[in-house]
């Protein structure tokens, strides 16, 4: 079951999951790609391996998906909060990378999944149960995702704005999961106002 982050990797793990001769799920959001450049030879991708975008000392964002390109602008924002923030690329939420879990615990002792999904059930259990299973310490993780209640129709980024799960509401909870590693005095960054998302076809 895999979640690629962008409309590149996208293609790379239809590729995968064609060749894979086993059953495969790829998730993807409604609405339109990131835009980034796609590659003119497909590749197939390590199944059950994520990938490190960015390596920090302070915390880790283990982002699935959709929540790549946000966890990467939250981890800019973050850093000038004096925060150093890393980004992992899940890829896969099962089987999920629990060495690559393992490896960035190591690098700093706090981690934050991030899915758009239901907190329930989703890579974020995955992880916990993964490092559970292995006798690893389950306390330095965090599961920020989506609460099991009933979620009205809007537009997707009016969505993620109020899960906090757009790139500021990721800051917002980072900052009140650990306090210690930002001064109180640092100024909030603020939130976008999101009224309407213009599609023009």
């Amino acid at each position: 079951m895999a979640a690629p982050k962008d409309e590149n990797e996208l293609q790379h793990v239809l590729f995968t999951a064609i060749y894979s001769g086993k059953p495969f799920a790829v998730r993807y959001p409604r609405g339109f790609g990131a835009g980034v450049p796609l590659d003119a030879e497909l590749q197939q991708v390590a199944v059950g391996r994520g990938e490190v975008l960015r390596s920090g000392g302070d915390v880790t964002l283990f982002a699935y998906g959709s929540m790549v390109p946000p966890a990467l602008e939250a981890a800019e924002a973050l850093a000038g909060h004096g925060i150093d923030c890393g980004v992992i690329n899940a890829r896969f939420a099962k089987p999920v990378d629990t060495d690559l879990v393992e490896a960035a615990l190591e690098l700093a002792p706090r981690l934050v999944t991030l899915e758009e999904h239901l907190a329930a059930g989703g890579i974020g259990s995955a992880v916990l149960e993964a490092l559970e299973a292995r006798g690893g310490d389950t306390s330095a993780v965090r599961v920020h995702a989506i609460p099991d209640v009933f979620i009205e129709h809007a537009p997707q980024a009016q969505q993620r704005a109020k899960f906090r799960l757009d790139a500021a509401g990721i800051v917002e909870h980072v900052l009140g999961l650990y306090p210690d590693l930002s001064p109180a005095t640092a100024p909030l960054r603020g939130r976008r106002e999101l009224e309407k998302e213009t599609v023009t076809w």
